[in-house]
C-alpha cells in the first residue's frame, strides 16, 4: 500500500485501525495507487500524480472530470475567431489547466451547436457565447466553474 508523504505508513495503520479517524484506503484514478487519505470523492488523484500534473485537469476546488478538457472555438477563420483563440490560449496558461484547443470551421459542426453567428466557444460540447470576442476573465471564469 502506497500512503501519500503526510503518514507514515505506521501512522496510517495505527490510524485506520482505531478509527477514531475519517482517513481510508482509496484508490488514485490516475495511476491506479492505492493509498490513504482523510480527503472526500471519487476522483480525489493521490499525491504524488497532484504534485506531477498527472491529473489532467483540475476546475473550481477539485477534480471534476479526469478527461482534458475540450475548447472549441467556432468560426471562419476570421480576425475575430483568430483573437478568440489567442484568448482561450492565454486563459488556459493562466489557470493552469491542460485542455485541447480545437478550431472548428465547418459550417455543419458549427449548426450543430445552435450557433449562427461567430465567432463562438465550446468548452466540454457546452456553448459559453457566440456573436462576440470573450474577455480572458471570461474564459477564466468557464474554465474555472
Amino acid at each position: 500500500m502506497a500512503n501519500c508523504s503526510c503518514f507514515s505508513p505506521e501512522l496510517a495503520q495505527q490510524v485506520l485501525k482505531n478509527k477514531k479517524s475519517d482517513l481510508h484506503k482509496v484508490r488514485c484514478p490516475v495511476c491506479g495507487k492505492e493509498y490513504t487519505t482523510n480527503r472526500e470523492g471519487n476522483e480525489v488523484v493521490c499525491f504524488d500524480c497532484e504534485r506531477s500534473g498527472n491529473h489532467v485537469s483540475f476546475r473550481g476546488n477539485g477534480v471534476k472530470n479526469m478527461e482534458k478538457m475540450k475548447i472549441e472555438i467556432l468560426g471562419t477563420g476570421c480576425a475575430k475567431c483568430n483573437k478568440t483563440k489567442g484568448i482561450v490560449e492565454k486563459a488556459i496558461s493562466q489557470c493552469g489547466v491542460e485542455a485541447e484547443v480545437v478550431k472548428v470551421e465547418d459550417f455543419d459542426k458549427i449548426i450543430s451547436y445552435g450557433v449562427m453567428i461567430t465567432p463562438a466557444v465550446v468548452i466540454d460540447g457546452e456553448v459559453k457565447v457566440a456573436g462576440r470576442v470573450p474577455s480572458v476573465d471570461d474564459v477564466v471564469g468557464w474554465i474555472t466553474q
